[in-house]
């Protein structure tokens, strides 16, 4: 996992792997490998933006609500059958009031928890 981000609330990429590492480690009969050569598949994900900003102002011109998106780009490899099974972006958006301000990082890790639950179906759903 990499932020390449440049923003965002700390800790965006050890979220993700978490989240990602729950997934594939209790719902599927795989286990972790940590030597990336000796692993049957391998899954990079980067974090490629982190966007948020003012959806809604109020008559004072003050941030009323506020959208956090976050895109990701995944591969997936399969190194058995030197076979690339997903190449791909996944991008999700959430709002929040923006006079509570630390809903901005409950805000990512809701999002974070609904990309992680994309890629994992997109990379289990041909088995």
């Amino acid at each position: 996992m990499e932020d390449r981000s440049l923003g965002g609330t700390p800790g965006l990429d050890q979220t993700l792997t978490d989240l990602l590492v729950e997934r594939f480690a209790q719902q599927t009969r795989l286990a972790l490998e940590p030597d990336e050569n000796a692993a049957d598949a391998v899954l990079t994900v980067a974090i490629e933006s982190y966007r948020n900003e003012p959806v809604a102002v109020t008559g004072d011109e003050v941030a009323a609500l506020n959208r956090v998106t976050i895109s990701v780009q995944v591969l997936y490899v399969d190194q058995v059958e030197d076979d690339e099974v997903l190449a791909r972006s996944f991008s999700q958006s959430d709002q929040y009031d923006a006079a509570d301000i630390d809903r901005e990082t409950e805000t990512a890790a809701d999002i974070l928890r609904q990309i992680a639950d994309d890629i994992f179906t997109a990379s289990t759903s041909d088995w």
